[in-house]
């Protein structure tokens, strides 16, 4: 097996582009370009399925890029290995939030305490969140209530709140408010497979109401600009709120108890330098 054209085939199959590959990889486009192609000539297989600009992986692509990820995974850590005596100089730390609330303190005493350490923030909603930590694509993620798993370790973080909020002439109490009274509004809610929306959906199940979703946003930016502009009102977590003096803060009854923000990580690479270090300074937090 030929490392270097494995090399590339793992880039391509990571940035999803020959060209944000070469620039990973600090060669040529058409260098790996070569790299595919003498490895699928080799081997007599398609990696790769081609239209125009845009590729996605074969069924053989994807079973060999699952185990270019343990190999080239296995290559970090042997790095970290022997990069340990060093001291935390140099490395790149992944770590994937659905929400940047409440890991920002931590990522700002980090960067200070680690200036020569490059972080790289991935956006997830919580459905991708634990499968980018499973298959090696992140070191850390952040997810609140975050489910038990057998590989995977968690570590608290924060405490939240959901919170409804609305225009500020909208016609909500100024007092706290049951989710009975909210039945009557139209609710803007974040997408399918948001933490938020999850949260939202267990609060109203444990509690036996009924809030009808009349509005459905792709962002959290794009929730608090409807309710902003009185399309309705939205459920947020307390942290994530706007300075902006067109929403009110509502409190919800049925919501006192604060939901958790975990940390979570491989058990197996808990002990990696920039794991270990990442997760000894959001605890001190």
């Amino acid at each position: 097996m030929n490392l270097t054209q494995l090399r590339a085939f793992h880039a391509v199959a990571r940035e999803g582009s020959f060209t944000k590959a070469a620039e990973r990889l600090c060669i040529t486009q058409p260098a790996v370009t070569a790299s595919i192609t003498a490895l699928e000539e080799r081997h007599g297989v398609a990696l790769f399925h081609r239209q125009g600009r845009s590729i996605t992986l074969t069924e053989a692509g994807e079973k060999l890029a699952a185990v270019s990820q343990k190999l080239f995974t296995l290559e970090e850590e042997a790095a970290e290995v022997l990069a340990a005596e060093q001291g935390l100089q140099s490395g790149t730390l992944r770590i994937c939030v659905g929400s940047p609330y409440s890991i920002a303190p931590v990522l700002a005493r980090f960067r200070e305490k680690f200036p020569g350490i490059d972080l790289r923030i991935i956006p997830g909603n919580y459905q991708v969140v634990r499968d980018l930590i499973l298959s090696e694509n992140a070191d850390l993620a952040v997810q609140t209530e975050a489910e038990e798993h057998s590989l995977l370790g968690r570590q608290p973080l924060a405490q939240q709140r959901l919170v409804a909020i609305c225009h500020r002439d909208f016609p909500l109490p100024a007092g706290p408010v049951s989710l009975k009274n909210l039945s009557g509004f139209d609710l803007v809610a974040r997408e399918t497979g948001s933490g938020t929306r999850r949260q939202v959906r267990n609060l109203c199940e444990e509690h036996g109401a009924d809030l009808p979703i009349r509005i459905t946003a792709e962002s959290r930016e794009a929730v608090f600009e409807m309710v902003a502009n009185g399309l309705g009102y939205g459920l947020v977590l307390d942290a994530e709120m706007p300075q902006d003096r067109r929403v009110r803060v509502v409190p919800v009854i049925e919501a006192e108890k604060p939901l958790t923000d975990y940390l979570l990580y491989l058990k197996r690479r808990e002990n990696l330098r920039l794991v270990r270090a990442f997760l000894a300074l959001a605890k001190e937090a």
